[in-house]
């Protein structure tokens, strides 16, 4: 007997989550799908495993004829003539997945008109199966549970921080304040496992995420009370809003503890090269 219960947008978008996961975990139980089968819209290479995880969304929104509008990393977009679109990326954390390391995730967000009224999101940790989600106004969970930030300690402060070529310096200082450091190589999972009260901060230094990669952990964020700033090459910050382009800006910080933002931004202005560190 099929339950009665109606299916909300939070249901299906686990219901694409857990095909794309089935499908992943099915053809690359080990890693895999590494060979570039074409080139993204922004320039990045499409590798098979995520061209597989989008073809995985895009069949599910066809086959049960939703009037969804799709934004994804991959292939673009393409229009359902909806008032709502899906935000994908169908694999965050590609060099992950293709060299078997179990720390990648799929990041879906429904937004409703513009691109920043995300009204639910989930990113799934794919290789242990386990979902961050949130609806808007109703908090955020991590497998049914709910979760929140938590407050800052500086004695025991945990930071990740995107490490690339370009931000070794800014890497240096920051690494040089905190009881430790991490980068997960995973965009949405740093940012939950913010709003999980894991870690406390998630650094990018000169490379402004895609709308694609953080939408999903944004409304969980939010919804777990974090907070995310945006800063331009002044170091001049203000409140991050998901959006197609961010001109000018060139840093991200996403915080826990939306109390201490005034704290947090003193921290990263303290971050003087010429010092030789931070100055405390």
């Amino acid at each position: 007997m099929k339950s009665s219960k109606p299916v909300n947008d939070l249901d299906i978008i686990k219901e694409i989550a857990e095909r794309i996961r089935d499908a992943v975990m099915d053809r690359y139980p080990d890693g895999g799908g590494g060979a570039v089968v074409s080139t993204a819209p922004d320039g990045s290479m499409t590798r098979e495993i995520d061209l597989a995880a989008e073809r995985c969304a895009i069949d599910h929104i066809e086959e049960n004829d939703l009037p969804w509008n799709l934004l994804s990393e991959e292939d673009g977009s393409f229009d359902g003539r909806g008032e709502r679109t899906l935000i994908l990326d169908p694999i965050d954390g590609t060099y992950n997945a293709i060299h078997g390391i179990p720390l990648f995730s799929t990041s879906l967000a429904l937004c409703e008109g513009p691109l920043h009224n995300i009204t639910s999101s989930l990113v799934m940790n794919i290789p242990v199966g386990m979902s961050f989600t949130a609806v808007k106004g109703e908090g955020a969970n991590y497998n049914d549970k709910a979760i929140s930030t938590r407050n800052l300690d500086e004695a025991m402060a945990v930071f990740n921080s995107f490490l690339g070529p370009a931000s070794l310096e800014e890497n240096r200082l920051l690494f040089s304040w905190p009881y430790r450091g991490r980068y997960f190589g995973s965009i949405s999972l740093e940012v939950c496992y913010v709003a999980k009260g894991a870690i406390d901060l998630f650094a990018l230094f000169w490379r402004i995420p895609r709308i694609t990669d953080i939408a999903g952990a944004y409304l969980i964020l939010k919804e777990a009370g974090g907070h995310i700033m945006i800063g331009d090459h002044r170091s001049t910050w203000s409140d991050y809003m998901p959006s197609l382009d961010h001109p000018g800006s060139r840093d991200l910080i996403v915080m826990g503890d939306a109390s201490s933002k005034e704290r947090i931004l003193q921290i990263i202005s303290q971050m003087n090269p010429c010092a030789g560190g931070l100055r405390r």
